[in-house]
């Protein structure tokens, strides 16, 4: 009976969302949290974006993404921190997770955060294997015509993924 009752919940939270904050990677749902400026009212006022990308085994809520998405805040950017699919409140399996669904992950987020009509500017940034996937979605997005980030950070990025997929390399 308490797992019907926590399964009920869960999908009510799900369905309680607005349809505009609902994302989908290649597994399902991501798990989506935005951090405004202090006293920001969307409807009225502008401001820059980061995308906060997660590492390997992590979450949107582990150390270092709440504090690099508080720091952002106290100067005025707001972020957006998410799940890949796999990882913490995020639909999927994570032994499916691949660098292309990651991607295709991350470009999801890109999407939506260029449909908020008040982000100004949208930079990248990611931590070990989010650093990674940043640094690829920057190309990508570079060679295509879904417009470009203002910045990119990787924070303690391997490089090793590189030389496993040069393929996702856009220089390659």
């Amino acid at each position: 009976m308490k797992q019907l009752f926590c399964l009920g919940l869960m999908l009510f939270a799900s369905l309680s969302l607005p349809a505009r904050d609902r994302v989908y990677g290649p597994q399902g749902r991501l798990s989506v949290k935005v951090t405004l400026p202090k006293g920001f009212d969307p409807r009225t006022d502008h401001c820059p974006m980061v995308i906060l990308m997660h590492g390997i085994f992590s979450s949107k809520d582990f150390i270092p993404m709440p504090s690099i998405a508080k720091g952002l805040v106290r100067e005025g950017i707001a972020s957006v921190r998410f799940d890949f699919d796999g990882h913490g409140r995020s639909q999927g399996r994570m032994q499916d997770m691949t660098v292309e669904k990651e991607i295709a992950d991350a470009l999801a987020i890109w999407k939506y955060v260029r449909a908020l009509p008040y982000v100004t500017d949208i930079g990248l940034l990611g931590h070990s294997q989010g650093g990674v996937i940043a640094s690829m979605v920057a190309g990508r997005l570079a060679a295509g015509k879904d417009g470009r980030p203002t910045g990119v950070c990787a924070l303690l990025g391997g490089d090793e993924t590189w030389q496993r997929v040069p393929a996702h390399h856009p220089d390659a």
